[in-house]
Order: C-alpha cells, then sequence, then structure tokens
C-alpha cells in the first residue's frame, strides 16, 4: 500500500495493528450506530447538542490571520502504519486504544472536533460508565496521579472527572506519561447508548483544557514523520466495511484526483472559509462564514437562515412538534445536488448523501442536514460525517490546512 506525507507541505474501533514505519501509522475506524429512534431524541435536539461542543470551546477560539498561501508541493511517498476503522451503519467512527500497563482495552471516537482524550474511570457510578469499559489505574504499573479536576461538554452530553497520566497506545504507537481525563461522572442518557467508551480529540490543543492531546504529544516526541494526519469514512452501502485512520501521513490509495488544500481560519477547530453553497441550479456566497469539519458529527449543520433557503428547495417537506423534517423517500432521486465553496475550491454531495431513512420506516426520511445557531462564534456550518464520507480529508497542524480529495 502507498502512502504520501505531507513533506515539505503536507473516530472507529482499531482491529488490527501495523508495524511502524518512516513514521506514519495506520489504524482501523469502526462506524457505530446508536439507533435512537428520532421520537427519543430529535433532529433539533441532536443539533443543540452538536451546539453545545462548540459554545463550550469558544473562548478558546483566537483567530490568526497569518494562514500560509501556498498549499501545491506534492508529497513525498514513504509506506505507513494504518489502524482500519469498520463501518456499522454510518454514525459514529472510532478506534481501539490501550491505557495502562498492562493494557486495559478502550473504544474511543476519533474527533477532529475536541482535543480531549477521556475514558470512563473506575470511580464513577453512572448507569453510562457501568455500561462501558472502565479505567482502573490501581491496575497500571505506569500510572501517575494529577488529579486536575475537569469537565468537557460534547454534541451527545457532557462529562466530569479529572486528569490522570499514563502510556496510552494506539496502532503501534505508544506514548508514555499521556495527560487524558477520567470521569468520575457521565450523567444523562446519551452516554449509557454510546457503542464507544470514550472520546479521542484531534483539534488543536487550544481546545485541550490545558492538557496536551496525544497527537501534538506524537508531534513533540518526533513519533510521526510529519504533523498530519489522514482520515477514509467509509459507506456501508459500498461494502467495504473499513475506514482507516494514517497517523503521520496519509493514504493516496484511498482517493482519486488532486487534493485541495483550504488554510485554517482559526487554529481551535479545523475551521476552513465557507466561500458559497450551490443548491441545485442557485448559488448563495457567503460572507465571513466558516465550516468546521468535525469527524465527530455524523450531520451536517447550517445557520438557521441559510438552512430555510436549504429547506425550500426539498420536494413535499412535513415537520412534526419536536422539530425533525421529515419527507418522502423517493424524493431522495430528485434532491437538489448541494456544492459547497471552501477556500476557494467546490465539493458536491447529492441526495442519497444527505437523506437518510428514518430507522423501521421504509418510505419515511429526513435531511442530516440541520439548522444550528452559534452567535458567539460567528457565521459557521459543521460539516460532519455525511460529508465526510465522500471526502477523504487530511489534517496538517505543519501548516494549518485541511486537504479534501474524492474518496475511492
Amino acid at each position: 500500500m502507498h502512502f504520501k506525507t505531507l513533506f515539505p507541505l503536507a473516530v472507529l474501533f482499531a482491529s488490527s495493528f501495523a508495524n511502524a514505519e518512516d513514521g506514519i501509522y495506520k489504524a482501523t475506524l469502526h462506524k457505530q450506530s446508536f439507533d435512537i429512534p428520532p421520537e427519543q431524541l430529535s433532529m433539533k435536539e441532536r443539533a443543540l447538542n452538536v451546539g453545545q461542543k462548540y459554545l463550550n470551546a469558544l473562548s478558546k477560539v483566537v483567530s490568526d490571520p497569518s494562514i500560509k498561501e501556498q498549499y501545491n508541493l506534492l508529497a513525498k511517498a514513504n509506506e505507513g502504519h494504518v489502524t482500519d476503522l469498520a463501518n456499522l451503519a454510518n454514525n459514529i467512527y472510532a478506534a481501539d486504544v490501550t491505557i495502562g500497563t498492562p493494557p486495559q482495552n478502550f473504544r474511543v471516537v476519533v474527533d477532529t472536533g475536541s482535543s480531549t482524550l477521556w475514558v470512563p474511570g473506575k470511580e464513577c457510578r453512572a448507569m453510562a460508565c457501568r455500561l462501558h469499559n472502565k479505567y482502573d489505574h490501581d491496575r497500571s504499573s505506569t500510572y501517575k496521579e494529577n488529579g486536575t479536576l475537569t469537565g468537557v461538554t460534547y454534541g451527545s452530553g457532557s462529562i466530569m472527572g479529572y486528569v490522570s497520566e499514563d502510556t496510552f497506545r494506539i496502532s503501534d504507537l505508544e506514548i508514555p506519561g499521556q495527560q487524558f481525563t477520567e470521569t468520575t461522572d457521565e450523567p444523562g442518557s446519551v452516554f449509557v447508548f454510546a457503542a464507544f467508551d470514550g472520546i479521542l480529540g484531534l483539534a488543536y490543543p487550544s481546545l485541550g483544557y490545558g492538557v496536551v492531546p496525544p497527537f501534538q504529544q506524537l508531534i513533540e516526541k518526533k513519533l510521526v514523520k510529519e504533523p498530519v494526519f489522514g482520515m477514509y469514512l467509509d459507506d456501508i452501502s459500498t461494502g467495504k466495511g473499513n475506514g482507516q485512520l494514517v497517523l503521520g501521513g496519509y493514504d493516496e490509495t484511498k482517493f482519486k484526483g488532486e487534493i485541495s488544500w483550504l488554510p485554517v481560519r482559526r487554529q481551535a477547530y479545523w475551521e476552513v472559509d465557507f466561500d458559497s453553497v450551490t443548491i441545485g441550479n442557485e448559488n448563495i456566497p457567503l460572507e465571513n462564514f466558516g465550516a468546521a469539519i468535525d469527524s465527530g458529527t455524523s450531520l451536517i449543520t447550517f445557520p438557521t437562515e441559510l438552512f430555510n433557503q436549504f429547506i425550500t428547495k426539498l420536494s413535499g417537506v412535513t415537520r412534526d412538534r419536536r422539530g425533525n423534517v421529515y419527507i418522502d423517500c423517493a424524493s431522495k432521486k430528485t434532491a437538489p445536488v448541494l456544492t459547497f465553496g471552501f477556500g476557494g475550491h467546490k465539493f458536491s454531495i447529492t441526495g442519497d448523501d444527505y437523506i437518510i431513512q428514518v430507522p423501521g420506516q421504509s418510505s419515511r426520511c429526513m435531511p442530516a442536514i440541520v439548522e444550528l445557531d452559534i452567535d458567539s462564534a460567528g457565521k459557521i456550518a459543521i460539516i460532519g460525517d455525511v460529508f465526510l464520507r465522500r471526502y477523504y480529508s487530511i489534517y496538517d497542524f505543519g501548516n494549518n490546512a485541511v486537504g479534501l480529495a474524492t474518496a475511492v
């Protein structure tokens, strides 16, 4: 298999490990489904939960005008190391990791929309913790106490806990003394139903609550060839069965055509300029808009004004009192193509991508695009897995850029 590192330019359960070579590592990502029907959690509620994740960290967002302009250099080829990501129902992608000595196993969402690594701790008595793997620091000979109290808000809920230090492993990479949060409380029901134990954040360290995230540790310790990771999120309809995370480079066999490089506009989330959106034949220019590329969010969110323009282009739309928008599944084939303008480049998805079937209802569908206003962040859309299944994504800390190319 042929891989590229970004020189000079440049979440998922791990089911297999590869040997390290040239500082590039591959991890298998597995797709997880919650299958919570919309009667229990409406699309509007899901959108609001996503908004909590972004609002919680806005105080840490600092605009950086010194974005580099040159992103046209090709990478040199190197053999790599991969963790595969299996796909279960096109919902959440996660990777297998271990913490401690001897290793304790966890399944963590691979999330480019946050920066914290957390897993349930043995002191957590919440139902969500009781139903998942829990970290026991008393069982680890490499554990070091820290004890700093912390709390993190995500789109799917909030957690409380404290910081600990121990050996962290993903693929065949090992980071001694990695700081992470072991939770003491995971309130509510959302994490109860989750098919993962914790979350591995891959956004900028400015969102890391004072803790250096694992990938930043890999960069600082020079354990990866380049400060870059690549992600392939497969679609269950293809029958291929695996997604993929590459640490220290990217896998050129997972995409076709040229890579489009997009400067990061704020070094917190992987946020790029959102120039325009074309809905069918109607082009809507956008000013001062951002788009956060977020592998930890299954949906796409638009601010209300843009969402209303989008929804009027769908035929046979109905709404219920909980905020869900429904359409007949037969409308999927006639739904307009959406073309996103990011950083001067165009990327399209079709109704087959952004219209999803309501579980258990063969003729009832809903758009996987919802309205969400995050006023404190300015005008911003969140671009989740609905989009990322169609585009291979590369995240370059060295050049503060996101690369997108058509996935195969």
